[in-house]
């Protein structure tokens, strides 16, 4: 009874307690403005609206998800221009099809990660930059998480205002801190995973992947894809200060025979945690639609 309280004890410390979190609203994302299909990727807020992307290559604006009381309604916030994002695709066609995976807003800017090449995309008023971090530099010495697939790159972007926190997803999961001033990486990191690493399911491995992130009042929110959870992390130790579960209101709401999780939006809005689901080709349990789903979560006290 001793050892299974000790062990208990630093599970805790390193790993976090896990919290339940409670289904406030299931939202119903009508796309069919814009596309019937349109795989959402990433999630932010700039405290009145909550913005989107899609990883889907011909699907390269901001969305924007507005919540009526009828249900949520996909549309264009920011249409990007085509002739620029055609040469970009053009110039980095070597890296893949372009593949915009999570987003973050700050100061009046988005930033967008594109997961194949692993850089990011800086849009202001009709200015665009890309961000391209140093990372064979910064590597030298340290440990390369990157395995060479291009699906399994940067998936998640957040921002203090001075520095971008950015995720690679899997193979192997790692966290950057990259400086907006001197545009170059300054730190890496991992957290504990706990029971939750790299394990072969299925003729395939299954890795506790980040997939979303957010920034607000001095602490990190990660979004752990297969877990089915929300990370609070302390971003100056790494520490795990929590973690929320919602692994319920997720299951059965798509029809798959895959394991792995379809969450690849996080964002707190209204103090409330809203994640957004990718259904990556399965169709909707409920009414056999493609339309993307919209989960606003709650902690439970």
């Amino acid at each position: 009874m001793i050892l299974v309280l000790l062990l208990h004890f630093f599970t805790t410390l390193s790993f976090g307690e896990i919290h339940p979190l409670k289904l406030k609203t299931l939202w119903s994302v009508d796309s069919s403005q814009i596309a019937s299909r349109m795989d959402l990727s990433g999630l932010s807020t700039d405290g009145t609206s909550l913005f989107t992307v899609s990883d889907l290559s011909d699907l390269n604006d901001i969305y924007r998800i507005d919540l009526q009381e009828s249900g949520a309604v996909l549309r264009i916030h920011q249409k990007l221009d085509a002739d620029w994002m055609q040469q970009y695709a053009q110039e980095n066609a070597q890296y893949g099809r372009l593949d915009m995976e999570g987003i973050a807003w700050c100061a009046g800017q988005f930033y967008i990660v594109n997961e194949h090449k692993r850089s990011v995309l800086r849009i202001g008023s009709g200015a665009y930059q890309e961000l391209v971090p140093d990372w064979e530099n910064f590597h030298k010495g340290r440990m390369n998480p990157f395995s060479g697939v291009e699906n399994a790159g940067l998936e998640a972007v957040a921002s203090n205002g001075t520095d971008l926190y950015l995720f690679n997803e899997r193979q192997f999961r790692m966290g950057y801190v990259y400086s907006l001033t001197s545009e170059k990486l300054t730190h890496q990191f991992d957290i504990p995973s706990g029971p939750n690493l790299p394990r072969f399911l299925v003729e395939q491995w299954m890795y506790a992947d980040f997939a979303g992130a957010h920034y607000e009042d001095g602490v990190l929110y990660l979004l752990e894809r297969h877990s089915h959870q929300i990370i609070k992390v302390d971003p100056k130790s790494y520490q795990v200060l929590a973690r929320y579960d919602f692994s319920q209101w997720e299951k059965g709401l798509f029809t798959t025979k895959d394991a792995y999780g379809l969450a690849e939006g996080l964002t707190i809005f209204n103090g409330s945690f809203f994640v957004v689901l990718d259904n990556n080709l399965d169709l909707r349990s409920k009414d056999q639609s493609p339309m993307p789903y919209l989960l606003e979560l709650t902690a439970e006290h």
